[in-house]
């Protein structure tokens, strides 16, 4: 993208049409932002965590919260480890929060909500890995 050509005149915005498409695009990202910013990080972060916790397997499935203040994505993974931790849930909530790597997960907070879930949000770089995606696939993006 050649940003010379995107000029800005005092208070006034004045974009090309090529800035306005990345723009546009950038919005398509913000809705179907599942598709590119994937859990991966996160389960990989969480299933370490639990070896450690001495869980050897466990069905970790992560879901986007409908409130946004609620992070990026969230688990209700330590409700169904309950029962055979023998452990309440939001201890086991506790316990994951503070034995995550957030760097390895690819978030910058991890918070414990309600009777033991568990949410994230997805750190900058993260986020912004996601862009070259965007770029490469252009208007094909979101489809």
């Amino acid at each position: 993208m050649d940003f010379e050509r995107c000029h800005f005149y005092q208070r006034q915005r004045i974009m090309y049409p090529d800035i306005i498409e990345l723009r546009k695009k950038l919005n398509l990202a913000r809705r179907d932002r599942d598709k590119f910013m994937s859990d991966t990080l996160i389960k990989s972060a969480l299933e370490s965590t639990l070896r450690g916790m001495g869980v050897s397997e466990a069905d970790i499935r992560m879901e986007r919260p409908r409130d946004p203040a609620h992070g990026d994505w969230a688990t209700n993974l330590p409700l169904t480890l309950a029962s055979r931790l023998r452990k309440s849930p939001r201890d086991i909530a506790q316990e994951i929060a503070g034995r995550l790597d957030l760097a390895e997960a690819g978030v910058v907070a991890v918070e414990v909500a309600g009777p033991g879930f568990l949410n994230f949000r997805l750190s900058s770089g993260t986020v912004a890995e996601a862009l070259p995606l965007i770029l490469s696939q252009d208007v094909e993006y979101g489809r």
